[in-house]
């Protein structure tokens, strides 16, 4: 019976220690992100010119930057560990080892916290990023359009105006001769009238402009957002035609970014320098409809067109805000307007 309970010890401990020696390794970074052995990591863009700067290829055990047919992949976390005496990487450097281990394995190893401040490792998604993609951008020839649906003036007035800007080849090759260019004015007409037709103030589209955010506010778990009182879509054209900005009619109801604390503290360490200096500029993809407003309007008086400018409007049903420039991934959360 005694060596029936030895054996039976004996058997609990190589299994116990067994378990301990196999547990997965866990690495919280800088940010708080928590990263977990046999997990999975996301793969971002590039931040070198060429290569990745923080993520090196060693599936020939020599270590390379890794190149950018990686992007968007996902590979396993197979192992956490300091670098040590890894020549490219400060001792102290912790590396997660990602792919797959085995001679015909690739395998990554991650600097991973400068991947994470640089963005060459995804953090999270927008939770509604395959919806997005079905929503048009605002692009510059469409607020053109929208600019002279609005006015209510015939497309013809402003041919010239769109031939310069989207069609310069043909204004530079053409503009000596007063019958070719009105040839080109005329075609520039047919085609401004053919897509405003097919516009619609229903349509919902997107904008990138950059925010900022004040300091956390503890009591609403939120960050007041600065809003400025427009942006510019179209730039003056040689002091002859006016620059055109876009106002939104209702950004005052979007104010307050609701953030968790957790995520907010790993906002505020991301962008936290060696100095302690903490840039608090986001990035925010803006979802609007055009709104046409009245001449008489409260909203317009503010925003007479005056010969120098002139404006669109739009109104806000949501707005996404991101960490990084490219707004495709490291989301930090979203403003939702009343339906």
């Amino acid at each position: 019976m005694k060596r029936l309970f030895l054996s039976i010890c004996f058997i609990t401990t190589i299994v116990c220690t067994y378990a301990q020696n196999s547990e997965a390794k866990t690495y919280v970074a800088y940010d708080n992100s928590v990263f977990r052995q046999g997990d999975s990591l996301f793969i971002g863009f590039k931040s070198g010119y060429n290569f990745y700067d923080y993520i090196k290829d060693n599936s020939k055990d020599v270590l390379n930057n890794a190149v950018s047919n990686i992007v968007g992949k996902t590979f396993k976390i197979v192992d956490i560990y300091k670098a040590g005496s890894i020549s490219c990487f400060d001792a102290n450097t912790v590396i997660i080892e990602i792919g797959q281990k085995g001679f015909f394995g690739k395998r990554l190893s991650v600097d991973i916290n400068n991947a994470i401040r640089t963005g060459e490792v995804i953090i999270n998604f927008s939770p509604q990023w395959h919806e997005n993609i079905k929503i048009p951008n605002f692009s510059d020839s469409i607020a053109f359009l929208y600019k002279v649906k609005n006015s209510q003036q015939p497309p013809l007035n402003f041919s010239l105006e769109y031939l310069r800007r989207f069609n310069k080849e043909n204004y530079d090759k053409y503009r000596k001769d007063e019958f070719e260019l009105d040839n080109q004015k005329q075609i520039s007409t047919n085609k401004m009238k053919e897509n405003i037709a097919s516009m619609s103030d229903t349509t919902t589209y997107y904008t990138d402009i950059e925010l900022n955010l004040d300091n956390y506010d503890f009591s609403t778990m939120s960050f007041p957002v600065k809003f400025e009182k427009y942006y510019t879509l179209l730039q003056n054209l040689a002091g002859e035609f006016t620059e055109t900005n876009l106002v939104f009619a209702n950004q005052d109801i979007f104010i307050k970014l609701p953030v968790d604390k957790s995520t907010a503290n790993s906002f505020i360490k991301r962008r936290k320098n060696r100095f302690g200096d903490i840039d608090r500029t986001v990035f925010a993809r803006v979802y609007f409809k055009n709104t046409p407003i009245s001449v008489n309007s409260p909203s317009k008086l503010h925003y007479i067109n005056d010969g120098y400018r002139d404006y669109l409007f739009g109104t806000i049903s949501r707005i996404e805000f991101f960490d990084l420039k490219n707004r495709l991934y490291n989301y930090i959360g979203q403003i939702v307007g009343n339906k």
